[in-house]
């Protein structure tokens, strides 16, 4: 306790164990994990799963089971598929010649900083870091993954990726896997802002307001153009303190999300499409349906093909155990 150390504490491995925390202990598809990160990944899930299922560590059955099969074979696998599913992540990386940006590195570098600052200096930061069986090194490889995992994702299928989707994929995958649709309107209200009916003259007048730009939108030539300059300029949809529109890009919806008559209509278009007016307890709608291609379809298509990405390589992931491997009982 009254020891200074570096950042570069002892190796707590070779305490444990008796060989160096450098050691490979085995290898993903032939790359490497080193005994340090499998020492962290198993305490880790040891320490989750005991406190999940016993309380703490100390309190858990050593002789149970979990989920079929023995306690400490459950703990061995699932450490092993944390450390494979690092191995691979670093591994497809180096294959599509991805790396951490500056931006990255400048993040990870001030949760090094703000970590070191909270718990109170260098040495108390080497004293955690040994805590948990690592070395400064091992815990800034581990911290690395998780942009190098983002990074991955946008190189392949962000807007400019390698594998970028066309417009009609997004707009298959937005149907197919969320029945989502995209919609923009312009809202003549009928009630007030806390929701109270407005008279039947301001009803009245709500609608002849909506009938006209309506009219406008018919007798366009370029109705979609139209449609955006009256909806900024009419529509009584929410607004922020400046008075722009809180959604000028319209509304990414699912069944249920929306007004049933809002819901309907927009169902009952074409894509590019105009309605007439449709009336909800709202007020007055004139909806535009979009194809559901936006900012958000584009996330969700990336992450989903992220996700296939990565069980495809963990599919077709070998892991070879070396002797060393035996040593490490939760």
């Amino acid at each position: 306790q009254t020891a200074t150390p570096m950042v570069d504490s002892p190796d707590v491995v070779e305490k444990l164990l008796g060989f160096p925390r450098d050691k490979a202990l085995l290898t993903v598809n032939g790359n490497a994990v080193t005994a340090e990160e499998f020492l962290y990944f198993l305490t880790y899930v040891t320490e989750t799963v005991a406190e999940t299922v016993a309380g703490s560590v100390e309190e858990l059955d050593w002789d149970g089971e979990l989920e079929g099969t023995d306690v400490r074979t459950y703990l061995i696998d699932s450490a092993v598929e944390s450390a494979e599913f690092y191995a691979l992540i670093r591994a497809e990386a180096d294959r599509l010649g991805v790396t951490l940006t500056e931006a990255d590195q400048a993040s990870l570098d001030s949760q090094r900083e703000s970590v070191i600052a909270q718990l109170g200096g260098e040495d108390k930061y080497a004293l955690y870091i040994q805590a948990v069986g690592l070395s400064d090194e091992g815990m800034q490889s581990l911290n690395a993954v998780n942009p190098l995992y983002y990074n991955i994702q946008d190189f392949l299928f962000g807007e400019d990726g390698e594998q970028a989707p066309t417009e009609e994929e997004l707009i298959s995958f937005a149907e197919e896997t969320a029945d989502a649709l995209l919609a923009k309107h312009i809202l003549i209200k009928t009630v007030a802002d806390a929701n109270e009916p407005l008279s039947d003259e301001e009803i009245a007048q709500a609608k002849s307001t909506a009938e006209d730009l309506l009219e406008q939108l018919r007798a366009s030539e370029d109705p979609l153009a139209l449609f955006d300059e009256l909806m900024n300029e009419y529509s009584e949809d929410g607004r922020y303190e400046d008075g722009t529109l809180a959604a000028p890009d319209g509304y990414l919806f699912t069944a249920g999300q929306m007004v049933e008559e809002f819901e309907t209509a927009t169902r009952a278009l074409e894509y590019n499409e105009i309605s007439d007016l449709v009336e909800s307890p709202f007020g007055y709608h004139i909806i535009l349906r979009l194809p559901p291609v936006n900012d958000e379809v584009r996330q969700a298509y990336a992450t989903q093909s992220m996700n296939d990405l990565v069980d495809e390589l963990m599919a077709s992931g070998v892991v070879e155990t070396t002797e060393s491997f035996a040593s490490f009982d939760p």
